[in-house]
């Protein structure tokens, strides 16, 4: 899955009714507003994929001392790749979510448009 700032918004740590309006909105968004939503996604991402590269860097450094093995001149390299591919994997599994949640929705939308329309029907 390539990293989009739609796909950066199912991934993070926000409320559900902010997520689903960011989405909903986002291609009709007028492009100064949109510019604005994609540099604060994207920054928010920066500061997320940074926090977990830390914290992973610190429990790998942690794990090596009480190993009493040394990191190797690779460690960093590894940490952030793990880290990216923790992160594209929360991202597919929330985009499954977030698309589930909006077929949901299209369908009890869909469902309730027919009963309306079968109410004025019969009326």
């Amino acid at each position: 899955m390539q990293l989009t700032t739609l796909n950066i918004i199912k991934i993070l740590p926000i409320n559900e009714e902010t997520k689903n309006g960011l989405l909903a909105g986002f291609d009709i968004y007028d492009q100064e507003k949109k510019f604005v939503v994609e540099q604060i996604v994207w920054s928010a991402y920066d500061d997320l994929f940074r926090s977990r590269l830390e914290e992973k860097l610190e429990l790998g450094r942690l794990d090596a001392e009480k190993k009493n093995v040394e990191l190797g001149p690779d460690f960093y390299k590894k940490m952030r790749k793990e880290t990216e591919d923790e992160i594209m994997s929360q991202s597919v599994k929330a985009a499954e979510k977030v698309d589930l949640d909006a077929a949901r929705e299209q369908l009890a939308s869909v469902i309730a448009d027919t009963k309306n329309e079968t109410a004025d029907a019969t009326s």
